[in-house]
């Protein structure tokens, strides 16, 4: 230990003891819970959404108001999630979620028999 001490490894070796405690091990696992439970409701909802729209010949009664702030904080979201870096799969996610919405903005508009508040 004496010489991992002269090669300034001590720091190193308690960070990596640190890495193996229970505490540590507990909250890692339960990120990653929160993660995958996350993408799974993320899917959900997206696939409830596409089903909503499937087909879907009249939006009469949705909001164009509605449906552009949703695509619009979407964008926003996602900018923010791109300027500060965020992994690839949360960078998905947001960009998938986007994509949706611009779809949605499309049909809206495309639509004659929305009322345009």
């Amino acid at each position: 230990s004496s010489e991992l001490g002269e090669l300034g490894m001590d720091s190193e070796l308690d960070e990596m003891k640190r890495y193996f405690t229970d505490e540590y091990l507990f909250r890692m696992a339960l990120m990653q819970a929160i993660s995958i439970a996350h993408a799974i409701l993320s899917f959900l909802a997206f696939k409830n959404d596409l089903g909503f729209w499937k087909g879907r010949e009249s939006v009469e009664g949705l909001s164009t108001r509605g449906v552009l702030f949703n695509a619009g904080s979407s964008l926003i979201i996602f900018l923010y999630l791109a300027d500060y870096h965020t992994s690839y799969m949360v960078l998905g996610m947001s960009a998938l979620g986007l994509y949706a919405e611009m779809v949605k903005v499309m049909r809206t508009h495309r639509s004659p028999h929305i009322t345009h508040h």
